[in-house]
């Protein structure tokens, strides 16, 4: 008598659970497995806590944490990283760039926000304006952030922000305020 072949799916069913017991039997395999998965869990967990800042640390941050307004801080980053001012002005244009695009970005979300809102449908309404305004504040924060790295490049200090609002360039005393850049 002639042996019967096996049908497709049985053939493939069974190497399919050899396949499943080998992989997913292993014990090894399993643990790092789960080794992975809490190991990136614990430290995506550690990379979101929220810190508490104290209450110098924000001064700080709004008027200045040095005493000259950062400028040897500013040369001390500018040696240890091998900057020279040819970096630094490069650094400056793509700053400002960046700025430029995200404030773009910004309004022009916001254009869209009210252009959805008086086109659509009442019941979207509070939808569109919310979630365009988000990305509207969110983007202006960016922005803001890459206008405030390239002051202090062009300032050559590590200044408040404060100072950056006000236009102010330096916190000596006896000096005029402006945005004249100093080369050194």
């Amino acid at each position: 008598m002639k042996d019967e072949k096996e049908g497709l799916f049985k053939r493939v069913g069974s190497g399919g659970r050899k396949y499943l017991s080998r992989r997913f039997g292993n014990e090894f395999i399993n643990k790092v497995g789960r080794d992975n998965v809490t190991g990136s869990y614990a430290a995506a967990k550690d990379a979101l806590k929220i810190e508490p800042i104290s209450r110098q640390e924000l001064r700080g941050g709004i008027y200045g944490r040095y005493a000259d307004g950062g400028r040897e801080r500013f040369s001390q980053m500018m040696h240890q990283n091998g900057l020279k001012e040819d970096d630094l002005t490069r650094m400056a244009f793509h700053r400002r760039r960046d700025a430029l695009i995200t404030f773009s970005a910004a309004i022009g979300f916001l254009l869209f926000g009210a252009w959805s809102i008086f086109s659509s449908s009442k019941e979207y309404v509070f939808i569109y304006s919310s979630s365009t305004l988000i990305v509207s504040l969110v983007l202006f924060a960016v922005g803001l952030r890459h206008d405030f790295s390239r002051w202090q490049i062009e300032s050559r200090r590590f200044g408040g922000f404060r100072e950056y609002f006000t236009g102010r360039s330096s916190s000596r005393a006896g000096e005029k305020p402006g945005r004249s850049v100093e080369k050194r």
